[in-house]
């Protein structure tokens, strides 16, 4: 019997959860049961490995404290409230050795609670946020789908996402469980195995988002983070795990990742990323083509050059709207990848995308004014965006504009 995931992934957005007379926020509630789940776990290998009931519980406050007062200085230092899980993982282990520093508690048992509670939080949290939208994706045949009121882009509203939330939630799953099985064994391995293991879950997870991050040389900042905690594994490992001090394995090892990290970034660098994908690229253009769809003539096309000198040519077909997307120096084919995979070829270096449209949208808009255009593209420029009128207006592609040109589909 074959299993409709779509379905089932059709049940999870929701941005409240009723409890009682109650309307709560869904992702606000998923965080207090977190924390619950990590005291709990936090308590339990406290109990396992020698850690004091009240160190644990001072502890795990402590750590919960520390969420809100870095949200509450974040925000008060770039103007807008972002919750970014990497930097609360390191926030909460900082606020822990503190703590515990303070009050002469076992610094490295008391991380290992620390670090199998941070599991069971942050898995959590990402149920959260495939719940409520955010850390998204990108475009996928099986995947969960967000309407207008999630605030996602235009071009990805309505669109099946990649679930990525939920895989990282099912890692941290398995990396709490494997740590809580550690606690029975030297100090700090819970610890080690945390840092190490979550950050290549973390570092994989990245590329499969399809929201905006910022970058550092071409790699996201929690890929940057990734490596640096990576580090900081390494040397606890040396200081908490080896009987000897640190001597030849050490400076070979810490070679090797050195190399190995530059040899990485060297590369990143040389071969740099395709700005033509970048997420507000791809934001830009498909602005590009809801303002000219309404307008589209069925020849002579209307072209428009984006902020990035990619060329976006729109003319109206018998099922919808032909997109043509070239660039002088860059592959476009990647563009209408993001955009639309299930409905893009390539000829000739030029990409075409076969959008079917809602015909009575297009009938509507044929005694509409004509639509203002800017070449700049900078989101914002462009007057009566259709998607702030009628974010229905483009349907899902259609399976036979996908084959329409030379019988090709795209995957």
């Amino acid at each position: 019997m074959a299993v409709d995931l779509n379905g089932w992934f059709d049940r999870i957005p929701r941005l409240t959860v009723d409890v009682g007379h109650r309307r709560l926020p869904v992702f606000r509630s998923f965080g207090v049961i977190g924390f619950q789940f990590a005291l709990t776990a936090a308590v339990l290998v406290s109990l396992l490995n020698g850690v004091s009931l009240a160190t644990a519980l001072g502890m795990s406050a402590v750590a919960g404290l520390s969420f809100f007062a870095w949200g509450l200085l974040r925000r008060a230092v770039t103007g807008r409230e972002t919750l970014v899980l990497f930097e609360y993982v390191w926030v909460a282990f900082g606020a822990a050795v503190g703590f515990l520093w303070l009050a002469g508690g076992p610094i490295v048992a008391g991380l290992d609670a620390m670090a199998v509670a941070l599991c069971a939080f942050l898995a959590c949290g990402r149920l959260g946020c495939a719940a409520a939208g955010c850390c998204h994706g990108v475009l996928a045949r099986t995947g969960i789908v967000y309407g207008p009121e999630y605030g996602l882009p235009p071009r990805l509203t309505g669109r099946r996402l990649l679930p990525v939330q939920l895989f990282e939630a099912a890692g941290l799953t398995v990396i709490g469980l494997v740590g809580l099985a550690l606690v029975g064994g030297p100090a700090g391995r819970p610890t080690v195995w945390f840092l190490v293991a979550y950050a290549v879950l973390r570092f994989g997870c990245e590329a499969l988002r399809g929201d905006r991050r910022p970058t550092v040389v071409g790699l996201s900042v929690p890929r940057v983070m990734c490596a640096a905690q990576v580090v900081a594994a390494v040397v606890a490992a040396e200081w908490w795990l080896e009987p000897e001090p640190a001597g030849r394995a050490l400076v070979a090892g810490g070679v090797a990742l050195a190399v190995a990290a530059l040899a990485g970034i060297s590369l990143t660098v040389l071969r740099g990323r395709n700005p033509l994908v970048a997420p507000e690229h791809l934001d830009e253009v498909w602005e590009v083509i809801t303002t000219l769809g309404p307008r589209a003539p069925m020849t002579d096309p209307h072209a428009v050059h984006t902020s990035r000198g990619m060329t976006v040519a729109v003319t109206r077909s018998g099922e919808g709207l032909h997109v043509s997307l070239s660039h002088p120096e860059r592959p476009t084919f990647p563009v209408g990848v993001a955009l639309r995979p299930d409905a893009v070829i390539e000829r000739s270096g030029i990409t075409h995308l076969a959008l079917q449209t809602d015909s009575s949208a297009l009938a509507h808009t044929d005694s509409a004014p004509p639509v203002a255009v800017t070449t700049q593209g900078r989101r914002g420029a462009m007057p009566n965006r259709i998607d702030d009128q009628d974010t229905d207006y483009f349907a899902r592609p259609s399976s036979s504009g996908a084959a329409s040109h030379d019988g090709a589909t795209a995957s």
